[in-house]
């Protein structure tokens, strides 16, 4: 059987310590990168909230089907997808991250030894720690945020539609 070739033994040990100094490295680039860009973010998310709660206002002034309409319009879909980007690029790495358990569990460890299988288990209980985009260290960006976003534009919208009447 694998478990007893010496060759077998060592190819999986090998492939293991290097799959955990990957993740390893990872988790600290991840936790250097968003060191560094959770304040970038969370400041583009929340520009981008007043640019679209700016032009929500605009659009309510203007006539329907102008020049000046069509124009802010496209800024308005053009920022929406700005926003959509960044949130669907945390929503990704999330989800992302939380396949790694999965993928553990689901790889062939009934062949491995014991001290194998323990050093599996103990990289699966470490990596079941998702990985997380953050805006300023405060709210998660994900696609949660992007339709709290669109509800607070239309709400917002709303407000300055039903002021006008």
């Amino acid at each position: 059987m694998l478990r007893d070739d010496s060759f077998f033994e060592r190819c999986v040990q090998e492939c293991m310590r290097e799959n955990i100094q990957h993740h390893i490295e990872i988790l600290k680039f991840f936790s250097l990168y968003q060191d560094l860009s959770s304040t970038i973010f969370g400041v583009i998310i929340g520009v981008s909230m007043m640019i679209l709660a700016s032009l929500s206002l605009v659009l309510t002034k203007t006539e329907l089907l102008s020049f000046e309409t069509l124009k802010f319009a496209f800024f308005f879909f053009v920022e929406l997808l700005v926003v959509f980007g960044y949130c669907l690029m945390g929503t990704f790495l999330t989800d992302s991250s939380l396949e790694i358990p999965s993928a553990l569990y689901n790889c062939h460890w009934y062949y491995l030894n014991e001290k194998h299988r323990r050093m599996l288990r103990i990289f699966q209980i470490n990596s079941s720690i998702s990985i997380e985009l953050r805006g300023n260290g405060l709210f998660l960006i994900d696609l949660q945020l992007f339709v709290q976003i669109v509800q607070t534009t239309y709400s917002i919208f709303n407000i300055f539609t039903s002021m006008e009447s």
